[in-house]
């Protein structure tokens, strides 16, 4: 299924709270509550070690007098990273090391180690920043990590999560009955129905994952419960 429009999330949303023609729920007030039930999918669906992120990869300058680069925005874990020298071509990029540990003299930041080699050959990663060891000419540097999924913006917005538009449209439409409308009666109702398409998004997802791994897990049965409160 391609990713899903925000607009028509929105549009099903209004359906659930009894409103399709848009007369009270305008997208302006409904989008407030569409942002907070995205971020809970994509919470609960990393918890149940559902891969929904993507990889990506950019290349930054690593200057003579940088040895800390701080990471991408939206970078939640880095897969590795590869060298070149500046302005070399994608063939020269090189593969470098992880460090499992950091001597001080190499890692630390302070002045420019002219007897330093030219190239960087390993990486440490902490605090959100990639420490290099001194070095004594600039290089680039390509980074291959797993990236945040995009925020809702507007209307407009793809959400990169194939069959979210029921879940998504009943948990917002029962975000705005609960602190839009003061009504936890419709609010619970949507949630209940939420909460059960839920387990099927779930459950499609882990028999896809178990399709690429070629493992089998227990599935989400009917003694498995999940609650969006």
């Amino acid at each position: 299924m391609p990713d899903v429009q925000a607009q028509s999330i929105l549009d099903y949303t209004r359906a659930y709270l009894n409103d399709t023609p848009g007369n009270q729920w305008t997208n302006t007030l409904l989008l407030p509550y569409l942002r907070l039930a995205w971020d809970e999918l994509n919470i609960e669906l990393q918890s149940r070690d559902i891969q929904v992120m993507l990889e990506t990869t950019v290349v930054l300058p690593v200057t003579i007098e940088t040895n800390v680069l701080p990471a991408p925005d939206d970078l939640i874990t880095p897969f590795h990273l590869m060298e070149r020298a500046k302005g070399g071509t994608d063939s020269d990029f090189v593969m470098m090391s992880p460090a499992t540990w950091e001597p001080a003299g190499d890692y630390s930041v302070g002045a420019v180690d002219n007897n330093a080699r030219t190239n960087l050959g390993s990486w440490a990663w902490r605090g959100q920043q990639f420490y290099f060891p001194k070095h004594s000419a600039d290089v680039e540097v390509l980074i291959h990590y797993l990236k945040q999924l995009d925020e809702v913006e507007d209307e407009n917005q793809l959400l990169q999560i194939n069959n979210c538009r029921v879940v998504l449209s009943k948990r917002t439409a029962g975000l705005a009955a609960r602190y839009g409308n003061s009504n936890p009666t419709r609010a619970d109702l949507l949630d209940q129905e939420a909460a059960y398409f839920m387990q099927k998004l779930t459950g499609i997802e882990v028999k896809t994952k178990q399709a690429h791994q070629g493992t089998r897990r227990r599935g989400w049965g009917s003694s498995r419960r999940y609650a969006m409160r």
